[in-house]
């Protein structure tokens, strides 16, 4: 039996947040601190003096012996130099533990840490990390210690972005300028910042770690690049509503405990649709913060596996095989939402992205449905149908009693099973009797009869002359429904088979 955790008393314990900043700084200090982090302020260097002072105090008391600028390099991968709190030794042979608003603001790394061809100036600075005081400090525990990680952009001496969180900040910038012209325009003279907020997803796979250094392809590129395919497929027994294996729940236990420390507001917790796959998902966040709890995320997923004797694969899609080949991506390409980075996407003969925004008359299932907590699933849907005004509260209705739902029924959404959403997925999808239908898995989540209500409504809709592609792993679906299936592995058509008309 392990040690009971009350995650009230540990969430954000190691966190520099707006609750220990009210506790430990002057109320002008932290009123000055609070304009920079909401208006984009400049900082006073005397403020920042106080704030490095108290943060340097409070982090020895968790016990943090050195300091760290983390960034993000163009890389991808987390960067980070250490240096200690300690001064040079007195006379007497004591230190001093300092920490300056200087050493807080920026830092400066000297030429020798980048790459220049045999061409070094070691004592010039050729990058500067910069604070970025709306994502809050917080102390990192490891067998390194406990270190302070000040989360900052990193940039060159002219300005260049040598990091993936200042284009970040640059584009939340632009979004706020151009939503506060919007505000205006309609009428809002009152707010003065529009913050743009993310909920990442961080899908992962557990690989044994004895049987992950027998594999060279796995050490070196984190997927399979040879051998068999894989001796089970989707038999469900590892999907989402699998019983969590007790050495995973263990391991994913000890991960949540430390993301809950660092104030990483880690949610969900699942196994995935492919095997050995599981998904870890937090709270929406602002922008620039959920982007660093990913970070965090990815950083504590990789520790924590190796304490359980684990490997974490961090690559999108590793084993060939089994679920993840790029067609949800291809759904989201046809449907618009994303731009191909190589070829086209065309519909009548219009190149979406250049001749036309997106599909004229589509409707899609894409992953799992998004609507409104607090509304019903009929109140969802007519809000959905005032975009266009093609269809009637009577059409509405037809169709959600055709997915198998009650229109007439008040229950908010955030009530519904996931079998009664991905129902609603489906009528929002269908309702207004679209050109084009976009359906990714739309058979999860359902029973029996759901299957057969998505087979029904899919021939319906067949009959009437529309197109419909159709994400699926269920054979006996696409053999049921599909004229033509192609199979695609790893972003690549496999291979294509025309179904022959029966007399």
């Amino acid at each position: 039996m392990t040690e009971k955790m009350n995650v009230a008393k540990i969430f954000g314990e190691n966190v520099f947040n707006d609750k220990v900043m009210q506790e430990r700084l002057p109320k002008k200090v932290y009123k000055a601190l609070r304009k920079t982090i909401d208006e984009g302020k400049e900082l006073d260097p005397m403020v920042a003096d106080v704030v490095a002072e108290a943060m340097k105090n409070w982090a020895v008391e968790k016990g943090a012996t050195h300091y760290t600028h983390i960034f993000q390099p163009l890389t991808g991968v987390t960067a980070e130099k250490h240096d200690a709190f300690i001064t040079a030794p007195r006379q007497d042979g004591t230190v001093l533990m300092e920490f300056s608003g200087k050493e807080l603001i920026k830092g400066e790394p000297d030429a020798s840490s980048f790459p220049s061809g045999g061409l070094r100036a070691t004592f010039e600075a050729r990058g500067y990390t910069a604070w970025d005081c709306t994502s809050p400090a917080y102390v990192r525990e490891d067998a390194a210690g406990a270190i302070l990680c000040i989360p900052t952009a990193f940039c060159s001496y002219t300005g260049e972005a040598l990091d993936q969180k200042t284009p970040l900040l640059r584009s939340m910038e632009a979004i706020n300028e151009q939503a506060l012209r919007l505000l205006r325009l309609f009428g809002n003279t009152t707010s003065k910042k529009v913050t743009p907020s993310v909920g990442p997803e961080q899908e992962y796979f557990l690989v044994d770690k004895q049987k992950y250094l027998q594999r060279e392809d796995l050490i070196f590129t984190g997927r399979t690049l040879f051998g068999a395919m894989p001796p089970k497929g989707q038999e469900l027994d590892d999907h989402y509503f699998g019983a969590i294996r007790e050495r995973i729940a263990a391991f994913m236990t000890d991960v949540n405990e430390e993301l809950w420390k660092m104030g990483v507001a880690a949610k969900t917790q699942h196994n995935e649709v492919a095997p050995g796959q599981h998904e870890l998902a937090p709270i929406y966040a602002q922008c620039n913060v959920a982007v660093d709890h990913n970070q965090l995320i990815m950083e504590t997923l990789k520790k924590v596996a190796y304490r359980h004797n684990l490997q974490c694969l961090l690559h999108e899609k590793p084993f060939e095989g089994v679920n993840g080949s790029g067609k949800t991506m291809l759904m989201r390409l046809i449907s618009g939402l994303i731009r191909p980075t190589n070829g086209t996407v065309s519909i009548d003969g219009k190149v979406l992205g250049k001749d036309i925004s997106f599909p004229p008359s589509i409707g899609t299932l894409i992953e799992n449905p998004a609507f409104l907590d607090g509304y019903s699933g009929f109140e969802n849907l007519r809000i959905l149908a005032s975009i266009h005004n093609r269809i009637t509260s009577e059409d509405i209705k037809a169709t959600i009693s055709a997915v198998g739902l009650d229109p007439k029924s008040r229950k908010a959404y955030r009530k519904y099973s996931l079998g009664m959403k991905q129902r609603l997925g489906i009528a929002a999808a269908v309702m207004e009797h679209p050109e084009l239908i976009l359906l990714d898995e739309p058979t999860n989540a359902l029973d029996v009869d759901g299957v057969a209500m998505v087979k029904k409504i899919i021939q319906k809709e067949k009959d009437r002359g529309a197109l419909i592609i159709l994400c699926c792993h269920d054979p006996e679906v696409l053999n049921a429904l599909a004229d033509e299936i192609y199979h695609i592995q790893e972003g690549k058509l496999a291979s294509h088979h025309i179904k022959e008309e029966t007399a």
